[in-house]
């Protein structure tokens, strides 16, 4: 009984002092009376109102941004964003006499302010506060009074270094390239600083046009910062897609590599360019010598290879690999070597030579970790080139259980082919089932997305229509970025239009026709369906796919002239970029027509900015470009 009392006691004190410190009533501890502290402000809560002071500002609401900013202003005294942010919104609403008030009034309080900050990049110092003053008097068109104040506040700090790159920066906020050029050359010449800002001047030579000089920077920017041909290529791909432009800053980058011919971020500068503008022998020159130079061990070679190999360039990556090979480098390196050559004869179509030297590798190698690649690339060869998919599927199944090296969820998706290619569609469903278990992220993952536009495709061939829509809503209802999203819409479309049902089952007997590799096949039922239906999704998307069956079987003249047709009678159709792009890219690779190719894509880049393929066209304008000149 004493316990529980002594216990009821203890509680009913802690319960006390809690209720006093909620409100701020004086509790005596040790004979003496103290206050609660206040509350502070919640963490984040100046962030959470700059945000929304953006988010205003980003919407065109630059009145309510200003407020907010004002609002964070007083808040928090000296908050950076906020001082900004005021001074921003009073410029954009052009009230330009509340602007510079508002900034004598902050660098009037800054003489007054203890341990106010001395450095001029500090965005509340007077040197930033001045600079503003100076930028609200551009704005009002007085440039003679902006350069006096600006001149003024950079000989109160000394013309420091720190002090030139903050009014660089603002002119290159403003855009007053030339002036921002003539700031850099006249501190380097003072300072005897030859690569001072030189990042910034080529931004500023940019903008003036100047291509060369703008490189000439980017080079000398390489030399001042470790990887800075990294930061200069990237600005480098951002210059105009122009053969006049491409042209001067390649007549520069050869200047350079004569003249400095050991230096690595020179070659791989110039290796990076020269895979921009389409020039891929000069890009696989560049990177060989720049690992050959770096000692890199055939790592920098292996990987332009591979980059190569991947966009098609057999010729090149084939080279790359060679190369490699030659140099006898590590172990890991040389297999990945041996395996791109591999791939190499795959993309050729020599699939009995690629399989061969697949199992070759196979022999030669048997403990390398690579060997589980290697199957699998020859399991890929017996199932969609010898359309053999009863070998394949006891290469993928030991492949699943291993789970080595090759994803198991891609392998997962090569079992349930294997099935569905055998007639088996029960099988295959259960083994694409299999890929959406080991999915655990907390949206739905490329591969699970994959699986389950195969099951409902598989339903659709068995004539199931409501388990393949509940397969494609799991689609749909999940992460619309995995590129599985669009193709469920479209099926979706497809079994929701209705329509002549003998067009619907022609057209789910195309598609696994198409599955199976019987292209001629899939294309004839792919007609048939377009014919049934004259107009509508199924009409387009059977009439595409037909053009799709026919190239795979080696008509590809036939496919343009169905192309053709598409393009001229579905003027309005979502998928006419991609038709388009299809049509460009059949001249390129199955046509050879180069010039004909190049002309299609050139046309394509104007008539469709904003299509799914614009980079992968422009790309391959790139190359076509190269090649025609």
């Amino acid at each position: 009984m004493k316990r529980f009392i002594l216990s009821y006691i203890l509680l009913l004190v802690i319960a006390l002092a809690a209720c006093a410190q909620e409100t701020q009533i004086p509790v005596q501890l040790q004979g003496k009376p103290r206050t609660a502290p206040a509350p502070r402000k919640a963490q984040g809560d100046d962030y959470i109102i700059a945000e929304r002071a953006r988010r205003a500002e980003t919407l065109g609401d630059l009145n309510r941004a200003l407020g907010i900013w004002r609002e964070l202003l007083n808040r928090t005294p000296w908050q950076p964003d906020a001082l900004q942010g005021v001074t921003r919104m009073l410029m954009a609403l052009q009230q330009y006499d509340e602007a510079e008030a508002f900034l004598k009034e902050w660098i009037q309080k800054n003489e007054l302010r203890q341990n106010a900050p001395m450095m001029p990049a500090d965005p509340t110092g007077n040197y930033a506060l001045t600079l503003a003053l100076g930028q609200v008097a551009l704005a009002r068109g007085d440039e003679a009074r902006a350069w006096q104040i600006w001149n003024g506040a950079l000989a109160s700090v000394g013309r420091a270094p720190d002090a030139v790159r903050s009014l660089v920066t603002l002119l290159l906020q403003n855009r007053r390239w030339e002036d921002a050029e003539r700031v850099i050359r006249d501190f380097r010449k003072d300072a005897k600083q030859p690569s001072f800002m030189a990042l910034e001047l080529a931004s500023s030579l940019s903008g003036q046009m100047n291509w060369s000089a703008a490189t000439e920077e980017l080079l000398l920017f390489t030399t001042s910062s470790p990887n800075g041909w990294q930061v200069a290529l990237n600005y480098l791909n951002r210059f105009p897609d122009d053969s006049a432009v491409n042209g001067k800053v390649t007549a520069v980058l050869r200047k350079v590599v004569q003249r400095d011919r050991k230096s690595v971020d020179v070659w791989r500068l110039s290796a990076g360019f020269a895979h921009k503008t389409g020039d891929l022998a000069g890009f696989m020159n560049g990177t060989i010598v720049a690992d050959s130079l770096s000692q890199n061990g055939g790592n920098l070679v292996l990987a332009a290879a591979e980059q190569l190999l991947s966009e098609g360039e057999v010729e090149h990556a084939r080279r790359g690999f060679q190369r490699i090979l030659a140099w006898q480098p590590a172990a890991d390196v040389a297999a990945r070597a041996e395996l791109g050559l591999g791939r190499c004869l795959e993309v050729l179509g020599q699939w009995a030579q690629a399989k061969q030297a697949y199992e070759s590798f196979i022999a030669q190698h048997p403990t390398f970790k690579q060997v589980h690649e290697a199957r699998f690339r020859i399991a890929e060869i017996l199932l969609h080139q010898d359309r053999a998919a009863a070998a394949a599927l006891p290469l993928y199944e030991d492949l699943w259980q291993r789970g080595l090296l090759i994803s198991r969820a891609l392998v997962g998706l090569r079992v349930g082919d294997c099935h569905a290619c055998l007639g088996d569609q029960t099988a295959a469903v259960s083994a694409w089932s299999d890929v959406v278990k080991l999915d655990r992220a907390p949206t739905l993952a490329e591969d699970a997305a994959q699986a389950l536009l195969r099951i409902a495709r598989a339903n659709l061939w068995r004539d199931s229509t409501k388990l393949a829509l509940a397969a494609l809503d799991s689609i749909t209802a999940g992460n619309p970025v995995n590129t599985a999203f669009n193709d469920a819409v479209l099926y979706t479309a497809l079994l929701d239009e209705g329509g002549v049902y003998r067009a619907q089952r022609a057209f789910a007997e195309g598609d696994y026709a198409t599955f199976r590799h019987e292209d001629s096949l899939a294309a004839a039922r792919f007609d048939e369906a377009a014919n049934l239906l004259k107009d509508g999704r199924l009409a387009e998307w059977a009439r595409y796919s037909q053009a799709l069956a026919l190239r795979n079987c080696g008509s590809p003249q036939a496919a343009v002239a169905v192309l053709d047709t598409f393009i001229a009678r579905y003027t309005e159709s979502v998928d006419l970029d991609r038709a388009k792009y299809l049509r460009a890219l059949i001249r390129m690779e199955d046509l050879h027509d180069d010039a004909g190719a190049l002309f299609e894509f050139k046309e394509f880049l104007i008539q469709h900015p904003r299509s799914m393929y614009l980079e992968q066209a422009r790309r391959k304008a790139r190359i076509l470009s190269a090649r025609v000149s």
